[in-house]
Formats: C-alpha cells, structure tokens, sequence
C-alpha cells in the first residue's frame, strides 16, 4: 500500500488516537477488510484515489478483522468490506460491500468538515491549552459562518458552557430550531448552564459541607455542593449529593437535580461505571 499521511493502520493499541482523536479533526473511513476477502482488494483502488484526490479532506484508517478481531467484533462487523465513517467520535455513516466511486465520494462529500467545523476544531486545540478567550472568539466564528445549521449551533452552545460563557451558550440555544431546542439533550446542556450558575454566589466547599451536615434537608446547599464537586472533577460526590436531592424534593429547580444527574452521566461518557449504579438509584427513587 503507498505511503500517505492520510492512510493509517488500526490497531487495538492506536484506535483512539488514529480514529476517534482524529475525527475531531478530519472524517474517518475506516475500511475494515481481510487478506483473504478479494472484494476489499477490488474496492482498494478506488479507496486510494479518493485519498489522494481529497488531500487530507477524509483519513483512510486500515482494519484488518483477523488481526484486530476485538475492534471488528465491538464495531459489529459481520462481514467485509464494511467502512464505517467516524465524525467527532461517532460513527456517521457506513456501507457494506463493494460500492462504486460515485457513492463513496458523495458519502465523503456529505462527512467532509466545513470551514464552521475546523474553526470548532481549532476552538477545542486552544480549549485543550486553556486559552479560553481564544477558544471563545473561534467558536463564536464558528456560528456565524452557518447560522442555520441547527447541529453545528448546539454545539457552539456546548462549548460555550464549557469557556463559562453562559449567556452567550443560552443565547445560542435559544435560537435553535424547535425540534433541538426541546429535545432531551438540550434539556442536558441547560443543566449544565444551572449548574453553573449555582457557583456563582455559592460559599467555598469546605463550608458548602458544613452547610449540607447542618441543615441535611435544604436541597439548595446540595446542589451548590454538587457543583462544586464537580468543579474539582470529583463526579461521584457529585452525584450523591444530586440524588439526595432527587429524593428529598422532586420540585427543586424544575426537577433539576435529575436533569443535572443527567447532565453528569453525558459528561462521563457511556462506559462509565458510575452511570449504571447511579441511573439504577435514581430509577428506584422514582418509581
């Protein structure tokens, strides 16, 4: 196979970096195949010249199943050729067997990153450096240049969370198409909003603390202490607290506390252990 730096080889031990951390940057199709599969040599060809084409518009990541069997068995890979397309760490698109260059390029054409996209993308780089005004100002960009695409504006809400620009996140999703603005990951984004603001005017930890063990029932030093905890990265004090909270006062801030559990479990991601044990309690508590 030619050397490209737009063609990779998977390994167990490469995954997150050559598919997942490189979707945030450009689309990844990842061809998984066999030596023994002659399909996935007839559709190679076609594969490579997309690649060369395209010039570092898409990353062409190499899966071989017999040598990656764990990766082909947890992506659900029956048979090959299957190429899954992963975009910001998802899988967007996929096809199976041996298709012609003209579908393959129009899936390429409708993954491929638009300007708005690589300004996100730069905006997490600086995130990631702790240069949060810079960060800002790209994401801002960023929405303007697609002020009507609904995914890309949720997003820009999103960080704007994280750079603690809460009006501006607020604002943004304000505007979304109705559809995104009711949907329940939206009702995620804005606990995360509150949780914020609960920091605001909220005493320091240590006496947040002292508060909750002196007066157990008030939910409000709670739920400040819950952000707090998660301000320190501490998720599973966090959630503690809100689930006391569930328990106690179902009415607090609009049923907050669930919604901020919620918004907790999208922050750890969906392998986390703590999700399973924490929803399970939350269920019980309310039914």
């Amino acid at each position: 196979m030619k050397n490209s730096p737009h063609i990779v080889e998977v390994t167990d031990d490469n995954f997150e970096h050559t598919v997942i951390a490189a979707s945030h940057i450009a689309p990844v199709l990842v061809d998984f195949w066999a030596e023994w599969c002659q399909p996935c040599k007839q559709m190679l060809p076609t594969l490579l010249k997309l690649v060369d084409e395209f010039a570092g518009d898409f990353i062409l990541a190499k899966l071989n199943i017999d040598e990656q069997s764990n990766l082909a068995a947890e992506a659900g890979v029956r048979s090959v050729p299957t190429v899954m397309v992963f975009r910001k760490g998802m899988v967007v698109d996929q096809f199976l067997g041996v298709q012609p260059e003209t579908v393959i390029r129009e899936i390429i054409e409708r993954n491929r990153f638009s300007e708005a996209d690589r300004l996100m993308s730069q905006a997490a780089e600086k995130a990631a450096l702790g240069l949060w005004p810079a960060a800002t100002a790209l994401a801002h960009q960023a929405a303007v240049l697609e002020p009507g695409n609904g995914v890309l504006q949720f997003e820009v809400a999103g960080f704007l969370v994280s750079a603690g620009d809460l009006d501006g996140a607020e604002t943004t999703l304000a505007g979304l198409p109705r559809e995104i603005r009711e949907s329940p990951e939206a009702d995620t984004l804005r606990a995360r909003i509150d949780l914020s603001r609960a920091l605001i005017a909220a005493p320091d930890r240590s006496a947040l603390e002292e508060t909750v063990e002196q007066q157990p029932l008030e939910p409000l030093p709670r739920y400040q202490l819950a952000a707090r905890y998660l301000e320190d990265g501490e998720a599973e004090s966090a959630l503690q607290q809100l689930l006391a909270i569930v328990q106690m006062d179902r009415g607090f801030r609009e049923d907050g506390a669930r919604k901020a559990m919620l918004a907790v479990f999208a922050q750890l991601g969906p392998d986390d252990p703590l999700i399973a044990r924490y929803r399970t309690q939350m269920l019980n508590i309310l039914h």
